[in-house]
């Protein structure tokens, strides 16, 4: 114990959470300066970053609450200053590189298309064993985030294939 009655454990964890409350409170600043949508028959994009906001800030709260009464969380995995013998090189590569993937081609190919493969990238990396069921998820998931953006939030992605029709997107339609 030191002398302000707070273990090192403890002081990392207020830290931490100290941080992610920040981040809270700066989600929730800069979502209170985006402009207004004037449709109202749809929840705005402000709606979704409050709640992402006020949650980050409550539950940062509530857990420096729980450090301040002595209840810790309790550390897994591999201790400080140990190092695994067995780095997974490839699986930080195939992560990187759909990562890339994505960066470079969501305009020319699609949101969902570039979605896809670094869901499905990710998921290779991590160890996924069924990899056409991987495919298929990651594939699936990239749709359904991307009709809950363009229609439930009314936030464009890019479509993609934009060099098919010839049509240049413009600033109007994201």
């Amino acid at each position: 114990m030191s002398r302000s009655g707070l273990t090192s454990a403890a002081k990392g964890e207020l830290v931490f959470t100290s941080f992610l409350f920040l981040a809270g409170v700066i989600v929730i600043a800069d979502t209170a300066l985006l402009p207004e949508i004037s449709s109202s028959s749809y929840v705005s994009p402000k709606v979704f970053a409050f709640v992402v906001g006020f949650m980050l800030a409550g539950l940062s709260l509530f857990q420096i609450f729980q450090v301040f009464r002595g209840k810790l969380g309790t550390p897994e995995g591999i201790e400080g200053g140990e190092l695994s013998s067995n780095s997974n090189w490839l699986a930080l590569a195939v992560a990187i590189g759909a990562l890339l993937f994505y960066v470079l081609f969501v305009e020319l190919l699609g949101f969902i298309l570039s979605a896809g493969v670094l869901f499905a990238g990710i998921a290779w990396a991590l160890g996924a064993k069924n990899k056409l069921r991987m495919v298929l998820i990651a594939f699936a998931f990239s749709t359904i985030l991307f009709v809950a953006f363009t229609q439930g939030l009314q936030l464009q992605l890019p479509l993609g294939f934009d060099f098919l029709t010839g049509v240049e997107p413009t600033d109007a339609e994201w």
